[in-house]
């Protein structure tokens, strides 16, 4: 429910085209899924994401930092709080010899393109990730053998008390697909990466290679949040287990188990987070019978979704 009260205080610290209420998420996530939220404000400068998040925990409201949403489900009902959208606002890339630092909203493709043009090798593998610098670190991104934290030096984020802090990968506790960011209510700035020098051509090379290794294997023309499922064991893949179960072509509602990788489910174009759900909890509870295995969502749900699954 939108309180004026909420949007006069937010006035007072952002303009009016950074404010928006009853904002479709749907227009803000790769699944095209999503009900509105109340608010959803677009920040230009640090300063104003601690005064929005001040404001959210001094109203008991909840908020959550959203980049592009390409790893997110969000509920059909929306959100009931506040999204801060950190996108081209806090789009900076500099480069200082090996290392280059990205802010949150950058896009992390073009951050693997700005390293191919300095010469600078080691984020090839991030090249085609539909996602931001923020959501890349939180999740710790990987694909094609590589994961952020293998480049990454050190980051700077909102602590849950609202002060800027230079953080290292330890202190993030990064895993596979995992760091602490979501769980301690940090909020990601920006991102420092070390790379190798390298030829500027032959890494442009490799990115194309894999770029097209994954309009081959991925189903790029659809709307979808990526990987659905965390792999539940070394060289154990979701995608063959989804497969396995018989799965791959699945539909519900709007929403398929893409035919061409069955780890990705897809939008037809009229899916709902529900539709998504039931076809995620089909597939846990199949392939738990089949194999004993538990698979783990990758993907994250956003809003009120499904009370067993965990929600951000």
């Amino acid at each position: 429910m939108i309180d004026e009260k909420i949007v006069n205080e937010l006035n007072k610290f952002l303009n009016n085209d950074e404010i928006k209420t009853n904002e479709p998420l749907s227009k803000h996530t790769t699944y095209k899924i999503g009900g509105c939220a109340d608010y959803f404000i677009m920040p230009n400068k640090i300063e104003n994401v601690q005064a929005a998040i001040e404001l959210a925990k001094k109203n008991n409201i909840p908020y959550f930092v959203l980049g592009r949403g390409s790893n997110v489900l969000a509920s059909d009902n929306g959100y009931e709080g506040m999204i801060i959208h950190l996108g081209n606002n806090f789009g900076e890339i500099q480069v200082d010899g090996n290392r280059i630092t990205a802010e949150a909203g950058a896009s992390i493709i073009a951050v693997s393109n700005r390293a191919a043009n300095e010469g600078l090798t080691g984020m090839e593998f991030v090249c085609g990730v539909p996602g931001t610098v923020g959501g890349a670190v939180t999740m710790n991104a990987g694909c094609y053998g590589g994961q952020i934290s293998d480049i990454l030096v050190s980051a700077k984020i909102l602590d849950q008390v609202g002060n800027i802090k230079d953080v290292n990968p330890e202190e993030l506790q990064m895993s596979y697909r995992y760091t602490n960011i979501l769980q301690k209510r940090l909020v990601l700035l920006s991102a420092t990466f070390e790379l190798s020098k390298g030829d500027s051509d032959s890494i442009k090379q490799k990115m194309n290679e894999l770029n097209e290794r994954r309009r081959k294997v991925q189903p790029l023309d659809m709307p979808n949040a990526g990987s659905v499922f965390k792999r539940p064991g070394e060289e154990i893949y979701p995608g063959k287990l989804v497969e396995d179960a018989g799965f791959k072509g699945v539909k519900v509602g709007g929403a398929i188990v893409s035919p061409m990788h069955a780890n990705f489910i897809v939008n037809e174009g009229s899916a709902k987070a529900t539709d998504v759900m039931k076809l995620v909890e089909d597939i846990q509870k199949k392939v738990k019978e089949d194999t004993g295995l538990d698979l783990e969502l990758e993907l994250k749900l956003l809003g009120d979704i499904d009370k067993n699954s965990e929600m951000i």
